[in-house]
């Protein structure tokens, strides 16, 4: 019974953190027009930077 428990914490645990990162992702890809107007970016960066914080969590 110890082992299936666990499983399913596992299971939790590892599903939260993926629902995390997907979520992380998709307020960048939501904020980053606000932020190349308020930084004076062009928008051909922002795909860059969008693509360097999705490689920095795996």
């Amino acid at each position: 019974m110890k082992k299936t428990t666990n499983r399913w914490i596992a299971l939790v645990a590892m599903s939260l953190g993926v629902f995390m990162g997907l979520l992380d992702v998709t307020v960048v890809n939501v904020a980053l027009p606000s932020m190349a107007i308020d930084f004076k970016v062009d928008c051909k960066i922002n795909p860059n930077a969008v693509r360097t914080k999705k490689i920095s969590f795996l």
